[in-house]
C-alpha cells in the first residue's frame, strides 16, 4: 500500500464555520486554489491551481487508485473538496490524521497537535489564519482594493507565496504526526465505525425549513416585545445590558449585587416579592433568555441544496472516550421537550402548524412563554422524507448497566435482567423499603406509583451523581438541592449508595491502583475487573478495554502529594465536615487535626476543558472509571450502529445513547421492533452485560412523552 499525503487551500463564498464543509463545497463558486501532496517519503509537490496550473495526471491517477491510501487532516474536508471537482474517492480509501491523533489522546486541531507533540519545524504555521482570510473568503469591496470581492494571487504575490508555503507545511505536519504515531494502530473495527460515521454525515437529515424560519420570525418579534416591556417597566435604556440591569436591581433591592447570573436571578425574584416590578423584570429577562433560536439559525445556515443538513457529527470529538461530538447544530445538546399528548390530541402538531403559519398572536394568546415553547420545538425541525418516518431507539440506562457489569455488582445486574427500574431499585436498596412501595409494573407493563414514590427522585439523583466517586458536590451539580434535599440528607444518601454498592467502590480503587502500578513499574497490569489492561510504554499509558480499543493518557507521571486532615464548619448542617486536602486548599478558618499522609496521584498531559490549554491534568479512580464506562458505552453504541447499517437501516443521527433511523412508514412498527432487538443483542466481548433498548415511531424528531 502506497501513501498519499494531501492538503488543499480553497475558496467559497459560503462561511464554512457556520455552514459546514458540505454547504461550503456545494457553493457554485467553490474552487481548489492550492494543492500540496507528498508520495510516501518523497518531497512535497505544490500545484498552484489558482494561477493556472493543472492537477497533474499522475496525481489524479494516484487519487483514484485504491492501492494508494489517502491521508489528510480532517480528511472529510479533502474528500468533499475532490468530490466537488469531479473526483469521488471512496471513504474507505481515506485515513484521517486528526482521528488517529484523537485516538492517541491528543487534540483534534492541527495547531494544537503541533504544540502538544512539539513538532518544531514541522509545526503548523500560526500565520495561516490571516492568509485564509485574505485569499479564501470574499473580501469587502473598497476604494483601496478597487472594489473587488476576491483577492487573487497577483493582488499580493508575496502573500500568495506564503500561502503556498503554509499549505506545504500542513502536509509536512500531518506526515510527521502519522510517522510519530505509526506504532499505535487504530483497531480495524474503528476504521469500520469511521467509515460508517462518514456515510451518516453524507446522508444528513432533512430540515423542516418552515418550522425553522417560523420560529426565527416569532422569536424575533417576541424578543422585541419583551425588550419593550422591560424598558417600559424599568425605564432603562437597555434592559438587556447586564451592567444596567444589575445596577437597577441593586437599587430596587436596597443592596449591591455582585452578579446576576441565571441561578442568582431565580433567588432574586423571590427576594423582590411576588408582583413587584423587580420580580416582573427578572421573569421577563428569564423568558428572553430561554429561546434556542441559535439552533434554528444553524439549521438554515448549514442547509444543503436538497434541504438536508450534513456533517453534524465529529468522530472522536470527545477524545479519549471516543464519543461523538456535535457540529454546527450541536445535536448532542438539544433542548428537552415536555410537550406531548393532551386529552387525546398531539400538542406538537398544533404548535408546529401555528409556527409554520407565523401566527405570533395566536400562540401568544395560548402560551405565556414563547421562548420556552420554541426551545422545546427545536427537535421537531428534524423530519424524514415524504413516505418515511423516524424509528427512534434508546439504550436503557446504558452507563448504569456498564458499571454494574464491570464491578460485578450482582443486585444491579439482577435489576437490569428483570424489570430494569434502577432508580427505584437503588432507592429501595439505600433506604431499605420494598421496591413495590416506590413503583412497580402491572401485568401489562405499566408503571404504578407506590406510597414511597418520592424516593425515586432520590434514587435517580444518586445514580446520576455517585457512580464515579462523586459526593455531595456532584449531587448538587445534578440538582439535588433544587429537589429540596439538604446537605445533611445528601450526605446520608452518599453513604447509603456507597454501602449498597461495595463492588463499585472497590472498582474505583482497583482501577486507580492498576494505572499507577503500570506507570510506576513500566509493565502491563491486568485488572481483576473484566480483564482491563494497563500498559505504559515509556511515553503513554494505554488502558485497553474489553472491546480491544485503548484509551490513551499522554506522558503520565506519578506525583506524591501530602494531604492534611481538617474540619470545616458547615452552617447548613450545624456540624463539622472532615476533609483531606493539600496545604494550599485548606482555609484559615478550618481546624487542622494534625493528621497527614502521602497519596500517589496520576497526572498526564491533556487538554484542559476549561482553559483549552494543553497542560498537566490530574485524575483519580472515579474519573478513570468514568472514562472507561463512557468508552464502553460508546463501543456498544458503535456495535449497534454497524449492525443496524448492515441490516439495511438508514441511520440519520445518534444522540448520546439514542439512534434515529429513517424507515418506511408502511412498515414502521415492524422495523422499529427489529431496531430495538438489534440494539438489545448481546455483544461477544461483553458477555453477561444485559442490554435493552426501547423506542417509538414519530413523524418528526422528539423525545417520547407518552
Amino acid at each position: 500500500m502506497n501513501d498519499l499525503y494531501i492538503d488543499v487551500e480553497t475558496f467559497s463564498s459560503v462561511d464554512i464555520m457556520s455552514s459546514g464543509a458540505y454547504a461550503y463545497t456545494e457553493s457554485t463558486d467553490f474552487e481548489i486554489l492550492i494543492l500540496c501532496y507528498k508520495i510516501n517519503d518523497r518531497p512535497i509537490i505544490t500545484v498552484d491551481l489558482a494561477s493556472g496550473e493543472k492537477m497533474p495526471p499522475n496525481f489524479i491517477s494516484m487519487l483514484l487508485d485504491p492501492t494508494f491510501k489517502k491521508h489528510a487532516h480532517n480528511a472529510a474536508f479533502e474528500r468533499l473538496c475532490f468530490r466537488a471537482v469531479g473526483y469521488d474517492v471512496p471513504i474507505e480509501q481515506w485515513e484521517c490524521s486528526a482521528v488517529k491523533a484523537a485516538y492517541c489522546g491528543l487534540p483534534l486541531s492541527l495547531d494544537n497537535i503541533s504544540k502538544a507533540m512539539k513538532l518544531g519545524e514541522a509545526s503548523k504555521d500560526a500565520g495561516g489564519k490571516a492568509l485564509i482570510r485574505y485569499f479564501s473568503i470574499p473580501v469587502k469591496p473598497t476604494k483601496i482594493n478597487g472594489g473587488r470581492t476576491i483577492n487573487l494571487p497577483h493582488h499580493n504575490p508575496e502573500k500568495w507565496e506564503r500561502y503556498k508555503a503554509y499549505c506545504e507545511q500542513d502536509v509536512l505536519a500531518e506526515f510527521t504526526i502519522l510517522e510519530r504515531l505509526k506504532d499505535y494502530h487504530l483497531p480495524k473495527f474503528e476504521h469500520e465505525v469511521y467509515n460508517l460515521d462518514q456515510r451518516i454525515n453524507d446522508r444528513g437529515i432533512k430540515i423542516d425549513t418552515k418550522v425553522a424560519t417560523g420560529s426565527i420570525a416569532i422569536d424575533t418579534r417576541n424578543a422585541s416585545e419583551l425588550y419593550k416591556e422591560m424598558q417600559d417597566l424599568s425605564g432603562l435604556e437597555n434592559p438587556n445590558s447586564p451592567a444596567q440591569l444589575k445596577q437597577w436591581l441593586s437599587i430596587q433591592l436596597g443592596r449591591e449585587l455582585k452578579t446576576i447570573g441565571k441561578d442568582e436571578l431565580a433567588d432574586l425574584s423571590k427576594e423582590a416579592g411576588h408582583g413587584s416590578v423587580a420580580s416582573k423584570i427578572i421573569k421577563l429577562r428569564a423568558k428572553a433568555a430561554k429561546t434556542s433560536i441559535k439552533k434554528y439559525k444553524a439549521m438554515i445556515a448549514c442547509l444543503c441544496l436538497d434541504g438536508r443538513a450534513r456533517g453534524l457529527f465529529q468522530f472522536y470529538g470527545a477524545n479519549r472516550t471516543g464519543r461523538w461530538a456535535g457540529r454546527l447544530i450541536q445535536l448532542q445538546n438539544l433542548p428537552q421537550n415536555k410537550i406531548g399528548l393532551l386529552k387525546g390530541w398531539d400538542e406538537f402538531d398544533f404548535i408546529r402548524e401555528m409556527v409554520k403559519a407565523n401566527d405570533f398572536e395566536g400562540l401568544s394568546l395560548i402560551y405565556d412563554d414563547l421562548g420556552s415553547l420554541l426551545s422545546q420545538l427545536v427537535r421537531t425541525a428534524f423530519i424524514p422524507e415524504e413516505g418515511n418516518t423516524f424509528g427512534v431507539a434508546d439504550f436503557s440506562a446504558i452507563e448504569a448497566r456498564v458499571i454494574a457489569w464491570l464491578a460485578s455488582e450482582q443486585w444491579r445486574l439482577d435489576v437490569f435482567a428483570s424489570h430494569g427500574m434502577i432508580y427505584e431499585a437503588s432507592a429501595s436498596k439505600m433506604f431499605s423499603v420494598p421496591l413495590e412501595s416506590i413503583s412497580y409494573k402491572n401485568e401489562i407493563g405499566e408503571k404504578i406509583r407506590g406510597e414511597n414514590y418520592d424516593m425515586r427522585a432520590k434514587g435517580k439523583v444518586a445514580e446520576l451523581a455517585l457512580g464515579y466517586q462523586g459526593g455531595v458536590g456532584a449531587m448538587i451539580n445534578m440538582g439535588a438541592d433544587k429537589m429540596g434535599l439538604t446537605k445533611k440528607e445528601m450526605k446520608t444518601i452518599v453513604k447509603a449508595w456507597r454501602d449498597a454498592n461495595p463492588n463499585i467502590k472497590d472498582l474505583w480503587e482497583d482501577i486507580e491502583n492498576c494505572a499507577i502500578l503500570a506507570v510506576r513499574k513500566g509493565k502491563e497490569v491486568v485488572s481483576e475487573y473484566r480483564g482491563i489492561k494497563f500498559k505504559y510504554d515509556g511515553y503513554v499509558l494505554m488502558i485497553t478495554l474489553p472491546s480491544g480499543r485503548s484509551l490513551f493518557y499522554q506522558q503520565p507521571l506519578i506525583v506524591t502529594e501530602t494531604k492534611y486532615e481538617f474540619k470545616r464548619y458547615d452552617p447548613e448542617t450545624d456540624d463539622y465536615d472532615i476533609g483531606w486536602a493539600p496545604k494550599n486548599r485548606i482555609l484559615k478558618s478550618d481546624i487542622q487535626t494534625g493528621k497527614s499522609w502521602d497519596v500517589d496521584k496520576l497526572v498526564y498531559m491533556g487538554m484542559n476543558q476549561t482553559t483549552k490549554i494543553w497542560e498537566r491534568v490530574d485524575t483519580y479512580g472515579g474519573k478513570l472509571v468514568e472514562n472507561i464506562v463512557q468508552a464502553i458505552a460508546r463501543d456498544l453504541l458503535a456495535e449497534s450502529l454497524i449492525k443496524l447499517d448492515k441490516a439495511g437501516f438508514d441511520i440519520v443521527m445518534h444522540v448520546h445513547d439514542e439512534v434515529v433511523c429513517e424507515i418506511f412508514k408502511g412498515a414502521a412498527a415492524e422495523e422499529l421492533k427489529i431496531i430495538c432487538e438489534i440494539m438489545g443483542e448481546s455483544v461477544a466481548w461483553a458477555e453477561g452485560l444485559p442490554l435493552a433498548a426501547d423506542g417509538y415511531v414519530t413523524d418528526y424528531y422528539k423525545k417520547d412523552t407518552d
